[in-house]
């Protein structure tokens, strides 16, 4: 399933790491030309964003990671509604074993 009209998604991501930290941040927006009703929902425009955090619990073995990632409404363009719902947030906590 996906949005009914043309949509546009864009956005940016800046990074930090060192040896044993990676420290990530993006942003971004979905831009759509029609609205979408998804489960009772209404989406619109929305602001994205993420803040992404790896430490090395073992360098080289073992990695912990830590996400924070949303969505936000956007003002509508002329012709589309101001979306009803509220924003999104989520959080995705990892561990990864490395070879």
């Amino acid at each position: 399933m996906g949005d009914p009209g043309f949509g546009v998604l864009a956005g940016l991501i800046t990074d930090y790491r060192s040896e044993r930290v990676a420290l990530a941040l993006n942003v971004g927006t979905r831009i759509r030309t029609e609205e979408v009703s998804f489960v009772g929902r209404d989406f619109g425009h929305e602001l994205t964003y993420g803040l992404g955090l790896d430490v090395a619990a073992i360098i080289g073995r073992i990695d912990l990671g830590f996400e924070i990632f949303g969505r936000t409404p956007l003002p509508c363009a002329p012709g589309l509604r101001v979306p009803r719902e509220q924003g999104d947030l989520g959080v995705a906590p990892r561990a990864a074993w490395l070879r």
